[in-house]
């Protein structure tokens, strides 16, 4: 018979146990990911969303495919105010760079 494992009266937080299984099942990042794929219109507005054909994040590394090569010059010149505008967003620093495809 399996030795069942004693439960602690260790009260915490929701918000930090949830916090301790992502990180455990390293599942943080997709979810940053899915947020930026759901929200990329209200994120980086109308415009930039119509020639964004795909986008993900890859060890901290932000990957945006564009459609118009014109868009894709004028956001690799933002690029270091999109990082701090993307991080405030998530109030961490998810995102250290950014690669316009």
């Amino acid at each position: 018979m399996a030795k069942k494992e004693k439960r602690t009266n260790d009260d915490q937080p929701l918000g930090e146990i949830i916090i301790e299984l992502l990180s455990k099942y390293r599942l943080g990042e997709k979810l940053d990911e899915h947020t930026l794929k759901t929200k990329w219109p209200d994120i980086a507005g109308s415009l930039v969303a119509t020639h964004t054909k795909n986008l993900f994040l890859k060890k901290k590394i932000l990957y945006i495919e564009l459609d118009s090569s014109v868009v894709r010059k004028e956001l690799s010149m933002m690029r270091s105010e999109i990082i701090v505008q993307l991080n405030s967003y998530f109030h961490k620093n998810s995102i250290e760079g950014i690669v316009f495809k």
